[in-house]
């Protein structure tokens, strides 16, 4: 995993989030339940009944905005379906990502930069999975003919699947946080399934600390990145 450390431009100081898969979901107890799957079966059906869904992380930073906003948190959300309807074996039932997403945190002696470093020390990334129904919407005004699938948080409720929480102090002495994370639930067990994902940034927010190259759990089967948008460009 040294390329997902090296691989960053040293000269870019924003902190960059990829969700890259979720693998195991069918031996989460939430998801069975769901899809009334048996987790003793050899094989994992994804029947055309059950496509109608997509998966959400919702991504919390517990940092602040702006020093004009120091009480709430840096939100992102990241969404994928499912890529075809085929017969899985009870290794792999895998949704690819969307791309990565970018935060700016400061860097230096201002005001701001200092409040982030000093929460690093003690804040967290919590990362919840959702299973979200879609709903068949018309589209304009040819909507009879013409349908398209939407993520709608109507009618029937969002499934909590679990979550990832991940210390942003090690941030201080490193520039990525990456791996595979068990899904877990709200009171610390092992829900069921597995999130591959990556943070990290051009350098850690505090030099002084930096460590050799580490990391926290087991290696990916597959990663995958965007490239990071060039300077001036918008950042997503």
């Amino acid at each position: 995993l040294d390329f997902v450390e090296c691989g960053t431009v040293s000269s870019d100081m924003r902190l960059e989030f990829a969700i890259l898969d979720v693998r195991n979901l069918h031996q989460n107890k939430n998801w069975q339940k769901l899809f009334d799957v048996d987790p003793s079966a050899a094989k994992i059906e994804n029947n055309v009944k059950n496509s109608n869904y997509t998966i959400r992380a919702n991504v919390t930073v517990q940092l602040p905005p702006s020093m004009a906003d120091v009480e709430s948190c840096i939100e992102l959300s990241f969404e994928a379906l499912p890529t075809e309807k085929r017969e899985l074996n009870d290794e792999e039932l895998a949704f690819p990502s969307n791309e990565s997403q970018y935060v700016d945190l400061p860097r230096g002696d201002s005001k701001y930069a200092k409040l982030i470093l000093k929460r690093m020390e003690r804040r967290r990334i919590q990362i919840n999975l959702y299973h979200i129904p879609v709903e068949e919407k018309a589209k304009g005004w040819i909507g009879s003919f013409s349908k398209t699938s939407v993520p709608s948080d109507r009618g029937k409720s969002p499934t909590h699947l679990g979550k990832v929480v991940l210390d942003l102090k090690k941030l201080l002495s490193k520039n990525s946080i990456a791996g595979d994370f068990p899904l877990m639930t709200s009171n610390t067990r092992v829900a069921g399934g597995i999130v591959g994902l990556s943070v990290r940034t051009g350098a850690p927010f505090d030099p002084s600390r930096k460590e050799s190259v580490t990391f926290d759990t087991i290696p990916f089967e597959k990663m995958s990145f965007s490239a990071p948008p060039e300077a001036g460009e918008a950042v997503k």
